[in-house]
Parts: C-alpha cells; sequence; structure tokens
C-alpha cells in the first residue's frame, strides 16, 4: 500500500496478518502479530512518513474478499485551514474504486473548496460499504481512478444565537428602575459567556439567570465609541434556552420633565427581537414624546403583561428591525409629570369620661389615592396631654403647635390607620363639658364618628350639638373594633368644625348588701331564777366582709363560738363581738356560724311581764326562729313583740328535769350528724384531690377531721383520706424539687442557652416514702407554731313548756328580734282568794255547829 505523505501511522488491521514493514529510502519499519492485528511499530511511536510503502505479509494466501484497515493521522494548522484530501492507495492492482467520505469533529465545520475525479453520493450508500455505519457525514464521494484531487477547508463552528430583549422601565418620583429580562436561544454550539451592552447612568443592583459562575463590568468600543459592557460568565458549556434578567436602577434629586429612555442590548446575536415598557409608579404620569426603531403596540401584545399589568398604565413598544447591531438603534424619549396625592380621612373617636379625667383614642384612617404620601399630619388640641401616636412603619413624630407630623418609613398609598390616644383632666365638678376630638390635617375631605361613655356613677346627657347626627353602634365601621358596653351617645360628622357640649351628672353610689344572714335559729331555755341559756345557730352569705358584728344581750357571755364548724376565739370591739367569716366564693354558698352564750333574765316568782331580745347583727336577718323552753309551773299569755308566736293546739310540755339519759340520748344524735358532715366532706375532699385542688382538698380534710370527737375513735375514711393526701403531696414535692434542680443545674451552652442534657439531681426527692415524711414534718411543725382553739360543744338542758315564735325579716342592722309575755305562778295563791278562803271555811265550820246543835236538841227533846 502506497501511503500520503506527511501521516502518522496509527493502527493496520486484518485478518491473517503475520508482520508487516514500511519501506522508505533510508530505513523500514516493521511489526509482526501472531494474532493478525498490529497497532503502532514497535517502541510505541508511529512513524513519520514520507514517500513510503505499506508491506503487509500474510500467514497464508489471500482469500476471495480480504478486508486491510489502516488508520493515519495529519496534524493541520491553525483554523480555519485548506487541506488537500490524500488516501492510501494499494499497488499492485489492475483496478481501484472506492468511496470518500468527510466526517467533522463536533465543533469543526467542513466545506469542499473543489473535487476532480470524484462523484458526490449518498452518505447511506457508504454506510452499506463499511462494517460500522458512520454517523454525521458531511460529504461522500465515489472514485474510479486513484487520480482524484479533493481540497476542502477546515474551520471552527461558531455559535448562533437568537435573543428576546424585554426592557421593562418603571418611573418613580426618585429614580427610574430597569428590569432587563434576556431569553436566549444558543444553536450550532455551545458557549461560555454572554455580553450585554448596559446604558449609561444606571447601576447594576442583581443580575441572575441560569449557570451563572460571575459576572464583570468592563468598558469596550465595539461601536467606536465608549460602551459598558457586562459580561456574564457561565459555569459550563451552555446550548438551547437561557435566561439572563438584569435589574438596573438610575437615581434623580429631582424626576426630569423629559427624560430619554435607554435600555440593555445584548451582544453577539444572529437574531434580535425586542419590547421595551414603561410605567409609573403611583403619584408620576409619562407620555411618550418621540420614538425612533420602534413601533408602539397594546400593552396586552408584551410577552410578560402579566408581571407589569399591575403599574397601571403601561407604554408598550417592539423592535422594528431584527438583525443583530452591536448597539441599540431604537430612541425613545418621555415626559414625566407629578401627581399630586388625594388624600380622605375617616375618624374615629372614643371618649370616656370618668370623675377627674376625659381619655380618649381616635383611629384615623387616611384613603390615600393618586400618589403615595410619606407624611400624615394629625391635628390634636392643646389641652390634651399625654398624646401618644402609634401606627406601621412610622420613622418620627414632631409637634408643630396643635399640629403633629407623622413621618413614614417610605411613601404609603392606599388605606393607613393612625391611633392617637390622650386624655385631659377634668376642672373641679362642672356640669357642662364641651368635647372636641382628633382631627387630619391636610386632607382633601374628613368624616368621622364620635363615641361617649361614662364610667358610674356619672351619666351624661347631650345639652348642645352642632354639626353632629345621632346614631347607634351599628353605624360604626368594622375596623374601628369593639365597642365600649359603656357607650351612652354616639354622633356622626361629614365636616370638620362640629360642637358638642355634654351635661355631665354624678349620682352617689348605692349602698351594696356586703353580707346577710340568711336564716337564723335561736334555742333559748329559761331556768326559775331567770337564768337563760340560748344556742344560736346563724346561715350567713359573705360578699365582702371580714368580720360578723354581734352585740350580745346585756349582762351575757359567750361560751362556745364555732364559724364553718371550726371553732373561733371572738375578738371584741367597743363592747361586741367579732366573729372572723370568709367569703362565700363563686358558688355562693352559706357558712355556719354558731354561738352559745348564757345570760340573766329577772323572772317573776308570781306574776309579771317578761321579755327576750335577741343579739344585734349589723347585717341584715331573715327567716329567724326562736325556740323558748319556759318552767312548766306557769301560765303564759299576751305574747307580743316583734317576733310572732307560731300558734299550736297547745303548748309542748317537756320533763322538769333534763336527766343523764336525755344528755346522752343528745350526744349520740349530734355524733350521728357529726359523722354525715364528715362523710360529706371525706367525699368533697376526694373529688377535689381528683380535680388537682390540693389546698381546697387540705381545707375540707382539717375540717372532717376537726369534726371527730376526742373519744371517737379515728375514722378509716378520714384515715385513708389523709394518707392519699400524704401520697399526693409527696408527688407535689417531688416534682417541685426535680423541676427546680432542672432549671437551675443544666448545663451552660457556648451561646448563652441551657442544654438539652440536664445534670440529674443527686439529692433529690426520688423516694415518695421518705418525700411522705418530710411533707408530716412540715405539717406538724405548722401545727405546733399555730394556736388552736379547742372547742367547746355545749349541749343545752332542753326542759319546760316550748314556745316557737318567727320574723321573716330584719332589715335595719342593729336593731334586735323582741319577745313580750306575761306570767304568773300557778302555785302562788293571792290575798283576795285567801280571804275568800278563810271565809268560806267559817262558813262551813259555822255551819257544821249549827248542825251539831241541832241535832243536840233533838236528841235532848227526844
Amino acid at each position: 500500500m502506497q501511503l500520503p505523505a506527511g501521516q502518522k501511522l496509527l493502527r493496520v488491521e486484518g485478518k491473517e496478518i503475520r508482520t508487516w514493514e514500511i519501506e522508505s529510502g533510508s530505513a523500514a519499519v516493521s511489526a509482526a502479530s501472531s494474532t493478525g492485528k498490529a497497532s503502532q511499530p514497535a517502541g510505541g511511536t508511529p512513524a513519520l512518513l514520507g514517500e513510503q510503502i505499506l508491506v503487509v505479509d500474510l500467514l497464508k494466501g489471500i482469500p476471495l474478499n480480504w478486508r486491510l484497515t489502516i488508520e493515519t493521522e495529519k496534524v493541520l494548522d491553525a483554523l480555519p485551514a485548506d487541506v488537500a484530501v490524500e488516501t492510501p492507495h494499494a499497488l499492485d492492482v489492475k483496478r481501484e474504486n472506492g468511496l470518500i467520505a468527510l466526517r467533522g469533529a463536533e465543533e469543526l465545520a467542513l466545506s469542499v473548496e473543489s473535487a476532480s475525479g470524484l462523484e458526490r453520493v449518498d452518505a447511506e450508500e457508504f454506510g452499506r460499504m463499511v462494517a460500522d455505519k458512520a454517523g454525521n457525514l458531511s460529504s461522500v464521494f465515489r472514485f474510479s481512478n486513484p487520480e482524484f484531487a479533493l481540497h476542502v477547508r477546515a474551520g471552527s463552528i461558531q455559535p448562533e444565537i437568537e435573543a428576546v430583549a424585554r426592557n421593562n422601565f418603571r418611573v418613580s418620583a426618585e429614580q427610574v428602575s430597569l428590569s432587563a429580562l434576556m431569553n436566549y436561544t444558543i444553536k450550532r454550539a455551545g458557549v461560555f459567556t454572554l455580553k450585554v451592552a448596559l446604558p449609561d447612568g444606571y447601576r447594576v443592583e442583581r443580575v441572575s439567570g441560569n449557570n451563572i459562575l460571575q459576572q464583570a463590568e468592563h468598558a469596550g468600543s465595539e461601536t467606536g465609541a465608549p460602551q459598558r459592557i457586562l459580561e456574564v460568565t457561565l459555569k459550563e458549556r451552555t446550548s438551547g434556552t437561557c435566561t439572563l434578567d438584569i435589574e438596573l436602577a438610575r437615581d434623580f434629586k429631582e424626576l426630569p420633565k423629559s427624560l430619554d429612555i435607554a435600555g440593555a442590548h445584548p451582544l453577539d446575536t444572529a437574531k434580535l427581537t425586542g419590547f421595551v415598557a414603561v410605567s409609573a409608579e403611583p403619584g408620576v404620569a409619562v407620555k411618550t414624546e418621540s420614538f425612533d426603531g420602534l413601533t408602539e403596540i397594546p400593552a396586552v401584545s408584551l410577552p410578560d403583561y402579566a408581571t407589569v399589568a399591575g403599574a397601571g398604565s403601561v407604554l408598550a413598544y417592539k423592535f422594528i428591525s431584527s438583525a443583530p447591531k452591536s448597539a441599540p438603534e431604537w430612541k425613545l424619549g418621555v415626559t414625566t409629570e407629578n401627581v399630586a396625592a388625594w388624600v380622605r380621612a375617616e375618624i374615629v373617636n372614643t371618649f370616656t369620661l370618668t370623675e377627674t379625667l376625659v381619655s380618649g383614642r381616635a383611629l384615623v384612617r387616611y384613603d390615600i389615592a393618586n400618589a403615595p404620601v410619606k407624611e400624615l399630619r394629625v391635628r390634636v388640641p392643646a389641652e390634651f396631654k399625654n398624646v401618644e401616636i402609634a401606627g406601621a412603619n412610622i420613622r418620627s413624630r414632631k409637634q408643630s403647635g396643635d399640629v403633629w407630623r407623622v413621618e413614614l418609613q417610605n411613601p404609603t398609598r392606599g388605606f393607613y390607620t393612625l391611633t392617637v390616644t390622650w386624655d385631659e383632666p377634668r376642672a373641679g365638678k362642672a356640669r357642662a363639658l364641651e368635647l372636641t376630638g382628633i382631627s387630619a390635617d391636610g386632607v382633601e375631605r374628613e368624616t368621622g364618628l364620635l363615641a361617649i361613655s361614662a364610667k358610674a356613677p356619672l351619666q351624661v346627657s347631650e345639652s348642645g350639638a352642632a354639626d353632629l347626627q345621632r346614631v347607634d353602634a351599628g353605624d360604626f365601621p368594622d375596623w374601628a373594633g369593639s365597642l365600649d358596653n359603656a357607650m351612652a351617645l354616639a354622633y356622626r360628622y361629614v365636616r370638620p368644625g362640629y360642637r358638642l357640649t355634654l351635661d355631665v351628672r354624678r349620682f352617689d353610689e348605692a349602698e351594696v348588701l356586703q353580707a346577710l344572714v340568711d336564716s337564723a335559729r335561736f334555742t333559748s331555755v329559761v331556768a326559775d331564777d331567770g337564768q337563760m341559756m340560748t344556742e344560736m345557730s346563724l346561715s350567713v352569705r359573705n360578699n365582702g366582709r371580714q368580720f360578723l358584728e354581734i352585740a350580745l344581750p346585756a349582762g351575757a357571755r359567750v361560751w362556745s363560738a364555732f364559724v364553718a364548724d371550726q371553732p373561733v376565739r371572738p375578738s371584741l370591739r367597743d363592747g361586741k363581738l367579732l366573729l372572723p367569716i370568709e367569703s362565700s366564693g363563686a358558688d355562693d354558698g352559706a357558712m355556719t356560724v354558731e354561738l352559745t352564750y348564757v345570760g340573766t333574765n329577772a323572772f317573776p316568782r308570781d306574776r309579771g311581764s317578761i321579755g327576750f331580745a335577741s343579739p344585734k347583727f349589723d347585717v341584715p336577718l331573715k327567716n329567724a326562729r326562736w325556740d323558748v323552753y319556759l318552767p312548766p309551773d306557769y301560765d303564759y299569755q299576751n305574747f307580743s313583740g316583734t317576733m310572732t308566736r307560731e300558734i299550736a293546739p297547745a303548748p309542748e310540755t317537756l320533763s322538769s328535769s333534763f336527766s343523764s339519759l336525755d344528755y346522752s340520748l343528745m350526744e349520740q344524735a349530734k355524733k350521728a350528724s357529726a359523722k354525715v358532715e364528715v362523710d360529706r366532706d371525706v367525699s368533697e375532699a376526694r373529688r377535689q384531690l381528683a380535680g388537682g385542688n390540693m389546698r381546697e382538698a387540705s381545707a375540707t380534710f382539717n375540717r372532717a377531721k376537726t369534726r371527730l370527737y376526742a373519744d371517737k375513735k379515728e375514722d378509716g375514711d378520714v384515715q385513708q383520706l389523709e394518707k392519699d393526701l400524704q401520697t399526693a403531696q409527696a408527688s407535689n414535692l417531688i416534682n417541685a424539687q426535680n423541676e427546680f434542680v432542672t432549671r437551675n443545674a443544666g448545663e451552660i451552652a457556648t451561646d448563652g442557652k441551657i442544654s438539652t442534657q440536664q445534670v440529674q439531681p443527686s439529692g433529690g426527692l426520688n423516694d415518695n416514702a421518705a418525700a411522705g415524711q418530710q411533707w408530716m414534718k412540715l405539717q406538724q411543725a405548722q401545727e405546733i407554731v399555730t394556736a388552736k382553739v379547742q372547742p367547746l360543744r355545749v349541749n343545752l338542758p332542753v326542759r319546760g313548756l316550748h314556745f316557737a315564735f318567727t320574723q321573716v325579716l330584719q332589715t335595719e342592722s342593729g336593731r334586735p328580734m323582741t319577745i313580750q309575755l306575761f306570767t304568773a305562778s300557778t302555785k302562788a295563791v293571792s290575798w283576795p282568794m285567801r280571804g275568800l278562803t278563810a271565809i268560806g271555811a267559817f262558813l262551813m265550820l259555822w255551819a257544821l255547829v249549827a248542825i251539831l246543835s241541832r241535832l243536840t236538841l233533838r236528841a235532848d227533846r227526844a
């Protein structure tokens, strides 16, 4: 085989090859392989060939069809380059024909400059001739004579970039912002960088897009004039679609009346389509002044109309030419105009009147249209004190006379609400009061509402109103919030300058009943010598009193006192007893007050009037009943007094003596009643314990324990309740100590926070028994330092005639209930009776003597 000059032999491949060698003018290079394949000469370096011949020695004679594969390589100069295509030719053959296929690399473009002795054929024909079908063939030729000539030109493939540029301008009073969005379509070959020409005077705020590595700005002169070039480097070679978003801004001290619009321009493009949109912030109006290289289109035709539609009116344009240029060909000028803001205010003034102060709260709701504002003004009367103004995004508050200027962080538009609070002292006790509220300054229109509330004991009424209309609570808007339930008057005004004068009156507060004796039961036993023992039982409802004041009858002495079944030691003040009482609580339950006292009454020996007076209370009383047991050897009549006697067929007469059997029976009845109360307290304590109310459960348990008599054995339910309380208190003690240790013994991390891994308390109460013992010791210590009042229960020695008296109501405090009656002894005899008895005895004696005399005379006669 004759090899082309200047090519390197890379590979020789064929069947039944024994050896192959290259014959040259000065030396021969050979290689042998037992497998019939040879890749390169021994030594690993391909041979540089001149006019050389490849000689292949076979193991045996060649068959009818035999294939030899030769791969060579030739280094080209810098691209683009003109290359003469040369192929190896077989020697010592009668005829040679074949196919030549041209295929370029991925980024290499081939073009046929000239071809002689060749015939262009279809690429599929070449695929049928070779074993492996090769794709991406640019040209295929057939030759029938090895003396052909083929010249091709090789060059790099240049990318083809198409771009759609969208320049969206937004004009405000102090700035023009530009959002330039470039949508690229990259064909043929990928790119590593994208270039965009930037307009003068704008600063780059942000660059974002797909696969961006970095961006840099530099000066260029592609058009011959200085130009700002933004070069964006991509992370990798990019082809297909790519997006580049550039945010730019330009500031102005004062917005010019005429503004030239210049946008961003993508460079190195084969085709460019562009759109320009100009919109204005609220407060600025723009109009087209001139344009060149653009055609005006409806705003809805913009590709990103949904994005710019929220800006209000939009000026939209499209590029006329799509030919690639190194600088923008279009020009656009607009005129600008500042639009004044239109501000409306609606104010809800709320006044709250007390005896010494008028406090106010105003909600000023602004409706800002046309243009945003950065400063709002509120007019506050000079007599208002402690003025506070609150709202969203407030930068500063400045007072100038009665006008407050509120500067915001950013200009605002739409609805904005300020909250103003103030107070004004009331001058003395003047009844006439003129009200003036907060008003808005510098607004086109102001309307509002007034709400006046008065705290007890004040009452307000209208004495004069100008430019005001009465309304009710339903006319207030939802943004005003909830109104005070004590609102007395409400008005609406449609313009500022109203006048409102009120008549403020003060009413004396009605005295509230703080305590009431719901029922009272008195039981008194009177002895023959006038001594009287009384047992009093009261059911008291208390709503704020600390003591119940009781004035006993003159000469009476207290034997025992119990409040809520707990013994108490009454104190004295001005000769009156003070019994401590607690509030009835939320359930409005009544507490019991028991008092036993003794006194002396002047009881007549024969006959006479006698009176009984109850103790005096400092609270009203109702449903009173007094059971009186009087000596049986007397006749009682002429009942009177404040209490009414219950009419019965005959007064009940009890035994004249009070024996030990009677005492025993009464004691058993009281113990049975106490057992019922103890069981009730135990049940209530268990319910409170189940609900977690340890304090109430302990108090109920202590009351149940106190009710047990000293000579009675411990109740099993009470003992079990005490154990349950001890267990619950021990558990609470353990939890409290562990929580304290956990909060104060945790590891402090480097950032100052407590670590989640807390230190396990070494001395904590982890044993319920130990905690229970500690709680018992604590209870015992408290019982030692607490002075105990030993209860003195007295069983009234009930005997004699029973009379019952009732009184429905006693509204006057400090006034006793009284009973008056007349009594006469049934054993004593009067002086007239004694005379009549003597006369009767004398007459009987005289009659007896007369009868005896007659009998004696008759006997003598006989």
